[in-house]
C-alpha cells in the first residue's frame, strides 16, 4: 500500500483484530507507515507496546531495534538487540542490525567483521546476500570501488541460481559502474539483471538503469525504446507509486543527458510526491535529494543546491546509498568555498576526505579538497 493514511487505517484494523497475538510484521508495517508520514513517536509507540506485550518474542524486539536504528536512536536499539539475542542466541538478524549500527557509527573494521561472519555462518541465502552486499557497501563508504565490484562478483557466485533476489548483485554492480561514469559496464550489468528477472514488474529498476545508461552514452534511440518497454511494464502497478517512480526517472533521465534545468524541474516535482521520510526498507529520498542538488549545482543554482545536499548528508538511514551520501559532502564543501564560507567549506571537505581520501574514487575531487584544507 502506498497511500499512508489508508495503510495506517488497514494495519490498525488488523492490530485490533489480532491484538497481542498479531504476526510481528503487522505492527512493524504500521510503525513504518507512521514513520514515513513523519510521526516517529507514534510508530515507536506501536512497536514498544507490542514488545512489552510479548516480552519473550525475539522478533518483536528485533523489529523494535530495527525501527530505532531507522529513527537514529542507536543506543536504545542496542538495548533491544541484547534482549532479542538473549531470547534467540546467534540470531543472524541481530547480527545484521548490529552491522547497520556499525555503518552508521563509521566503525568499518567491526562492520567488516560482522559482514564476513554473515557470509560464512548464516544459513539463510538472504542473510548471506546481505552480508556480501554490505561488504561492498563498506568498501564504497571508503571509496574502494574496485573492491566493491569484486565483491558483487563473489556475491553472484554465492547466491544459488533461481533465488528471487539473485539479480540484485549484477544490478548493484551496474549502479556502481553508473556512479563511476562507466556507462558501458553499467549497461552490461543492468541488462544481465533484466535477463535474470525476466519480464516481471520487478525488473523496472534494472530496466530504468538500462535506459539511463543508454541515455548517458548518447544513444537516445535505444533509451527511448527501453523507456517504452518500461512504461508498458508499469501499467498494472499501483498508480501512485508508478507516477512517483516515473517522475523520479524523468528527472534522472534529464540529468543523464545534461539538461540540468529540466532535471531540476522534474526532481522538484518528484520531491513533492514523496512521503516526509523514507521507508525502513530503503532510502530513495537520498538519491533524489542528491540528484536534485547536483542538477541545481550544474545549472549554476548553488545556493538552492545547498538544501538538497544538506538533506542528503542529514538523511537517515544513509547506508543504502554511500556514493550519493559521500559526494554530497564534497559538493557542500565546494559550494561553501564559492560562497566564501571557509569554515563550513573546511568542515564538509574534511568529512568528504574522512571517507574517500585513501580510496580510488573521485581522485580529482579528493585533490581539490586536500588543496583547500592545506
Amino acid at each position: 500500500l502506498d497511500d499512508l493514511d489508508e495503510a495506517i487505517s488497514q494495519y490498525e484494523e488488523l492490530m485490533k483484530i489480532q491484538g497481542r497475538r498479531a504476526f510481528p510484521a503487522t505492527p512493524l508495517q504500521l510503525a513504518d507507515a507512521y514513520g514515513r508520514r513523519g510521526d516517529l513517536e507514534r510508530g515507536y509507540g506501536v512497536l514498544r507496546e507490542f514488545a512489552d506485550a510479548n516480552p519473550d518474542n525475539a522478533a518483536a524486539h528485533l523489529n523494535l531495534a530495527n525501527y530505532l536504528i531507522w529513527a537514529g536512536r542507536t543506543d536504545e536499539a542496542r538495548g533491544e538487540l541484547e534482549v532479542a539475542e538473549s531470547l534467540q542466541p546467534g540470531s543472524g538478524q541481530a547480527q545484521l542490525l548490529r552491522l547497520n549500527i556499525d555503518l552508521i557509527d563509521e566503525s568499518w573494521s567491526s562492520a567488516t567483521s560482522r559482514a564476513e561472519d554473515l557470509v560464512t555462518s548464516a544459513s539463510s541465502p538472504a542473510l548471506k546476500f546481505q552480508g556480501v552486499a554490505l561488504q561492498a557497501v563498506i568498501e564504497l563508504f571508503q571509496g574502494q570501488s574496485r573492491e566493491a565490484l569484486d565483491l558483487t562478483e563473489q556475491g553472484t557466485d554465492i547466491i544459488p541460481e533461481g533465488i528471487s533476489f539473485a539479480a540484485q548483485m549484477p544490478l548493484f554492480a551496474a549502479s556502481i559502474y553508473y556512479d563511476l561514469g562507466d556507462f558501458d559496464h553499467a549497461l552490461e550489468y543492468a541488462q544481465i539483471a533484466v535477463e535474470m528477472i525476466g519480464s516481471d514488474k520487478d525488473a523496472t529498476e534494472a530496466l530504468g538503469l538500462v535506459a539511463l545508461s543508454q541515455a548517458a552514452m548518447g544513444d537516445e534511440d535505444a533509451a527511448e525504446a527501453t523507456i517504452e518497454q518500461l512504461m508498458a511494464m508499469t501499467e498494472e502497478m499501483p498508480q501512485r507509486r508508478v507516477r512517483r517512480g516515473e517522475q523520479i526517472f524523468r528527472g534522472r533521465h534529464a540529468l543523464a543527458i545534461g539538461d540540468y534545468e529540466l532535471a531540476s524541474e522534474e526532481l522538484e516535482k518528484a520531491v513533492q510526491m514523496m512521503p516526509p521520510r523514507p521507508s525502513m526498507e530503503g532510502n530513495p529520498h537520498l538519491r533524489v535529494w542528491y540528484s536534485l542538488g547536483l542538477a541545481q549545482f550544474e545549472d549554476g543554482e548553488e545556493e538552492k543546491a545547498v538544501e538538497w545536499f544538506q538533506r542528503a548528508v542529514d538523511s537517515r538511514p544513509h547506508i543504502f546509498d554511500p556514493v550519493a551520501y559521500v559526494r554530497s559532502f564534497y559538493y557542500l564543501g565546494q559550494i561553501h568555498e564559492d560562497l566564501g564560507d571557509d569554515e563550513q567549506a573546511r568542515h564538509f571537505y574534511q568529512r568528504f576526505l574522512d571517507f574517500w581520501e585513501d580510496g580510488d574514487m573521485d581522485r580529482d575531487k579528493v585533490e581539490e579538497a586536500r588543496d583547500f584544507l592545506e
